[in-house]
């Protein structure tokens, strides 16, 4: 009976795991192969059959946020940091850590970079940001205050003097400039 199925929940796990190793383009073409066969008209795109329906493998797709946002957070460390592998000078995504969840967005060009990590709910506790970033940083502000900054292998990262809460309805807007 397996035989005749496809299992989406291994799909997403390869295609993150591919995107996780660098074959972004490979992993995305997966995930499209996959999203082809639940378009709505062949099958629900809400409901991918494996095993029953509503089976909670193809939940593995959420890893596939994490590997293309390239979204670490701990909250042992207080550190947050994203380093997104497509359309990294226009990027948002979806993020949520174990006390709240919300949106983080960066614009960049070659002079500067601007992120918002905005918290849509609950409550999230900062001391650090990691962000990928192409070019030497000069300054940086966190919410209109300035920073120390570090650079470590191709990430920036931001040191905060004090651990930063932020609540739901509020955001961290960071600011690196050359």
């Amino acid at each position: 009976m397996y035989c005749d199925e496809v299992w989406t929940g291994i799909e997403y796990q390869v295609a993150a795991h591919l995107i996780y190793e660098g074959e972004t383009e490979l992993g995305l073409q997966m995930v499209e192969g996959v999203r082809a066969r639940y378009d709505g008209t062949r099958r629900n795109p809400w409901n991918e059959v494996e095993c029953g329906h509503h089976y909670a493998r193809a939940m593995a797709s959420w890893s596939l946020i994490t590997g293309l946002s390239g979204y670490e957070y701990s909250a042992v460390t207080g550190v947050i940091g994203f380093a997104p592998v497509i359309q990294a000078n226009d990027f948002a995504s979806f993020f949520s850590a174990g006390s709240g969840w919300g949106r983080f967005s960066q614009k960049q060009s070659a002079a500067a970079l601007t992120a918002t990590l905005a918290l849509t709910a609950g409550t999230l506790a900062v001391q650090r940001v990691a962000l990928q970033a192409a070019f030497k940083v000069a300054s940086a502000k966190v919410n209109g205050q300035s920073t120390r900054i570090e650079r470590l292998g191709t990430k920036t990262m931001l040191l905060l003097d004090n651990t930063v809460e932020i609540h739901a309805g509020e955001q961290m807007l960071i600011e690196l400039k050359r």
